[in-house]
């Protein structure tokens, strides 16, 4: 077995082992051309509101792509889909 070590931007790691920190992980993942205003309310559909709100506050290490979807639903700027 081999294990390897990789180096990974801190604000990657934010919410690291909560439920949040695993959204956050994905909205990385999915990346700025599919995380939309929709994306975050499914997240607040399926978070505990606690982690949802400690999502929000985590603003400060998101990337702009993000906090502009992110901003935007919270705003009510949602599509019916």
């Amino acid at each position: 077995m081999v294990v390897r070590l990789q180096h990974v931007a801190p604000r990657k790691l934010v919410l690291a082992g909560r439920a949040a920190g695993q959204a956050l992980s994905a909205l990385w993942y999915l990346g700025r051309h599919q995380v939309t205003p929709a994306t975050f309310q499914r997240i607040a559909e399926r978070l505990p509101g606690s982690e949802f709100e400690a999502q929000c506050q985590a603003k400060a290490m998101m990337p702009a792509w993000m906090v502009a979807a992110l901003s935007s639903y919270e705003r009510g700027e949602v599509a019916p889909g």
